[in-house]
């Protein structure tokens, strides 16, 4: 999608009977975005700022974590907000850095919640098999497939999806800290 197009459809997404509904369809169908960023950003400098926005809307909408329907009409009330952005090539801004970004198509995923009493108990339990998950991760593997096989072999040895999920967790914490 281009930068025109993107305008064209703000405007079509505007006069559209159901908004929201035509957004999440412009996104799950979007073609591939070809804006230069850093061009577009010489012609419209609010665009930082309409990037942090827009980032910062759609990062809080996923920690709420709602349906498909209510996510999209989330969206749609900002992106429609004539108060933060007034003009259509601002919206247009906002769409092309949405479609271009790992955030859209929005998926409502399965979220396993725990307290952070239940965490700490669970992951008191695994000490024997984070340790293990540590030392999996400090070793040389030919193949990645091979690193990855065996952290899933420690994590499937769990007994309960909740103490799978905390092993997660701590795998993906020493992996994101680079502690691994």
């Amino acid at each position: 999608m281009e930068f025109d197009e993107a305008v064209e459809l703000v405007r079509l997404l505007r006069t559209s009977k159901d908004p929201a509904g035509s957004l999440c369809v412009a996104a799950e169908d979007a073609s591939e975005v070809s804006v230069d960023f850093n061009m577009l950003s010489a012609q419209y400098p609010m665009l930082p700022n309409v990037v942090n926005m827009v980032a910062s809307v759609v990062k809080r909408l996923m920690i709420e974590g709602p349906d498909k329907n209510r996510f999209y009409t989330a969206l749609w009330e900002f992106l429609s907000s004539d108060s933060l952005m007034p003009t259509d090539e601002e919206k247009a801004i906002a769409l092309l850095f949405l479609l271009d970004s790992y955030l859209i198509p929005y998926r409502q995923l399965p979220l396993l919640c725990m307290s952070e009493d239940d965490y700490k108990r669970h992951r008191d339990s695994l000490a024997f098999n984070i340790g293990v998950a540590r030392h999996i991760m400090q070793r040389d593997f030919l193949q990645k497939t091979q690193e990855a096989s065996a952290v899933l072999s420690i994590i499937e040895s769990c007994e309960s999806n909740e103490e799978k999920a905390v092993l997660m967790a701590v795998v993906l914490g020493m992996v994101r800290e680079g502690a691994a």
